[in-house]
């Protein structure tokens, strides 16, 4: 766990592979939520519900093409 703590606070470090590592301490400790969450960041959260906050973005999605201007 400490070497998982200094990886995360290590900015060089590849998230994608800090949450692999966030795999094995789930399963050692039996942590279905640490598992779960680290997996769902790893493959992509496939239904609204299981998408956390913090990856919710406020606000309406404007786009900008050469046919329709702003819409």
């Amino acid at each position: 766990m400490r070497s998982l703590r200094d990886r995360a606070l290590d900015e060089s470090e590849p998230l994608a592979g800090l949450l692999r590592k966030c795999l094995l301490p789930g399963a050692e400790t039996g942590s279905t939520s640490l598992r779960h969450r680290a997996w769902l960041e790893l493959n992509g959260h496939t239904y609204e519900a299981t998408i956390p906050d913090y990856r919710k973005l406020p606000g309406v999605l404007i786009t900008v093409n050469s046919i329709s201007g702003t819409t």
